[in-house]
């Protein structure tokens, strides 16, 4: 009995180098609970202390993979060499968050603030459009979506558009619940492509191209879209 006991207890001892500390350490209580009370109690406590951890290590992921404007990615669609002025000078009005991950309570929150702090503080620049690509989210839970109706909420009040790309059935059907008329005006694109698109000719729209196509001549208009 001793020796069956002592075995287990000389491997959670060796295996130290092998894993990171954490897990060490529940790999040790486990052991302490099978020892203390018995096998039963054993299994209860390290499917606990596995399903805490794992929620840890996910919160620690960072939920928005990458942050850029219009000035810095544009769609595919191609574009006169005016229209291209247009974004470039007036690019920044278009925020673009690509998301990424299992969007749960505590990653929610951290982007709301985010979203906050990027685009709706007092010396932010408000956007007039802020896109959020889905394609790299697996899932979403209530608490996302409550985060969302509270950044929905911060863009009405600036008059900021939300465009949503890339989602999935799962994750149109959590926004389509109850409540979803909280949401205000939503549009909604296949991809980030489309989305970043659509923002794209409404803010060309808004500043139109110049006339210089008129002033120059067709040869200097030519050359220029050439």
């Amino acid at each position: 009995g001793v020796q069956t006991c002592a075995l287990p207890i000389y491997w959670a001892v060796r295996s130290r180098k092998r894993m990171s500390r954490l897990d060490h350490l529940a790999i040790l209580l486990i052991f302490l609970v099978i020892l203390v009370w018995n096998f039963v109690y054993g299994v209860i406590v390290g499917v606990s202390v596995g399903c805490v951890m794992l929620v840890v290590n996910y919160s620690r992921v960072k939920v928005i993979k990458h942050s850029v404007n219009g000035a810095e990615y544009r769609s595919s669609h191609e574009r006169s060499q005016d229209e291209l002025e247009v974004l470039r000078q007036h690019g920044e009005a278009i925020r673009i968050f690509v998301l990424q991950s299992f969007i749960f309570f505590g990653m929610a929150d951290r982007l709301y603030r985010a979203v906050i702090e990027q685009a709706f503080t007092e010396t932010a620049e408000k956007p007039r459009f802020i896109v959020f690509d889905f394609r790299l989210v697996h899932g979403i839970d209530s608490s996302a979506v409550t985060s969302f109706r509270k950044i929905a909420f911060a863009a009405r009040s600036a008059g900021t558009g939300i465009i949503l790309t890339g989602m999935g059935p799962d994750i149109a059907r959590e926004f389509a619940g109850e409540g979803a008329g909280e949401f205000g005006d939503l549009r909604r694109f296949d991809d980030l492509d489309r989305g970043v698109e659509w923002c794209e000719t409404e803010l060309i729209s808004a500043h139109p191209a110049s006339s210089r196509g008129d002033d120059e001549g067709i040869g200097a208009w030519l050359a220029r879209e050439l």
